[in-house]
């Protein structure tokens, strides 16, 4: 629960416009009593309002307002580090799974946020991986899935999988995916992947354009360590967390994936289920338009 008098952040790292211009409602009607951190990377010039490091705010706050889209989200579960604040996702543009609050809804749900009443928190499901080779070892967490991929010149790649050290399968693609429940509706779907709920703690191994019609999606308990290695001797491949951050993988790189001990807080509606997300986003159960 919230107390009344609130340390809040307020993020958002493109719109920023739109996201000034909600900034000034939100510190005009909420201001009062209220001590508010505001990120440096909304203004492209030095505001009128003191600003801090998203480092600062994350180490200051009890309350984090996101403004923008499920990007912003993504990259802030990355930064948040273990920290069990509480995320108010706030939607402008795009599909948004993640961003379920309009700006009008904001403002319509805000004082009862505040006083810890009229919500419910989610606590989703990240990775912890490592890119590991001979000359170097990259850790790395993220929310939604993890991708290896090939560059668009690149010849099909061969990638051998296994799971808690025993093998699954070589499997010739254009990549893979491993996905979160939470990332399952982003490009894993896009690949034929499963809709998996996001309260769920599983992965989802889902290929690129197979060259196998054997090679399908498969799910996997949480707890399972999945190792990666890239068998093609050797082409331009990469892997992509919640594609926002790119590393090479070179020849004799293992990838490891896990559940991470961490979690991202995301404060949702209660009048606004999984289910009804899907209905909005999808288009699921709506009468065919003649």
């Amino acid at each position: 629960m919230l107390e009344q008098s609130v340390n809040i952040g307020i993020i958002g790292f493109v719109h920023k416009k739109e996201v000034q211009r909600i900034l000034k409602r939100i510190l005009t009607r909420f201001g009062k009593g209220n001590k508010f951190f505001i990120y440096e990377g909304i203004f492209e010039r030095s505001p009128r309002y003191k600003i801090y490091s998203l480092n600062e705010i994350i180490s200051s706050v009890s309350l984090i307002v996101s403004i923008g889209g499920d990007g912003t989200i993504l990259a802030l579960a990355r930064e948040l580090r273990g920290k069990t604040i509480p995320v108010l996702p706030v939607k402008l543009g795009g599909l948004g799974f993640l961003t379920q609050f309009t700006e009008d809804e904001l403002f319509l749900h805000f004082s009862d946020i505040l006083k810890g009443k009229g919500y419910l928190i989610e606590k989703r499901m990240m990775i912890s991986g490592s890119l590991k080779g001979v000359s170097r070892s990259i850790n790395f967490e993220c929310l939604n899935e993890v991708v290896v991929s090939k560059s668009s010149k690149s010849r099909m790649l061969k990638i051998k999988v296994s799971v808690d050290g025993k093998f699954l399968t070589q499997l010739p693609s254009d990549g893979l995916i491993i996905s979160t429940p939470t990332g399952s509706t982003g490009h894993s779907l896009s690949a034929g992947g499963p809709i998996i709920h996001p309260l769920q703690d599983l992965f989802t191994i889902t290929p690129i354009c197979a060259h196998m019609l054997t090679n399908r999606p498969i799910v996997i308990p949480a707890a399972s360590k999945i190792s990666i290695e890239i068998i093609t001797k050797f082409s331009d491949v990469f892997i992509t967390i919640d594609g926002q951050v790119n590393y090479p993988v070179e020849e004799d790189d293992l990838i490891i994936v896990r559940k991470s001990p961490h979690r991202i807080h995301l404060i949702r509606q209660k009048d606004k289920d999984f289910f009804s997300v899907l209905r909005t986003k999808l288009g699921w159960g709506m009468e065919e338009k003649r």
